[in-house]
């Protein structure tokens, strides 16, 4: 998805992927593949942004995705939770992960999603 993005955008985007990542079940990790997918896309369609980061890493007791850009950030009329990410927050709800968007004042825009898994 990134690769194909970047060929056909301006946009960079420089990622860090661990190799030592749990198996997820499919409804979690089509979480995570949709999450990037709708945030890299946003990035590329509203951040103006020249750099996105895309980093999915194991932390303890989940697997964690972080998608940052370089962008303008969120506008201040635009709930923070619009449009697709929406219905991305209500998926990962129901798979008890976590979603969190945040604007970095002026300096881009920060996704993280959070999927909790077993010992």
């Amino acid at each position: 998805m990134a690769t194909a993005i970047t060929r056909q955008s301006q946009l960079r985007i420089e990622r860090s992927l661990d190799r030592q990542l749990p198996q997820l079940p499919p409804d979690q990790e089509l979480l995570v593949y949709r999450v990037a997918q709708e945030s890299v896309t946003n990035v590329v369609r509203h951040a103006h942004a020249e750099t996105a980061w895309l980093e999915l890493r194991r932390v303890p007791g989940a697997v964690e995705l972080v998608i940052e850009d370089d962008g303008r950030g969120l506008p201040l009329a635009l709930p923070p939770l619009s449009g697709g990410l929406r219905g991305l927050r209500e998926r990962a709800l129901a798979s008890d992960a976590a979603l969190r968007v945040s604007d970095r004042a002026g300096r881009g825009t920060r996704v993280e999603l959070r999927v909790p898994v077993g010992s």
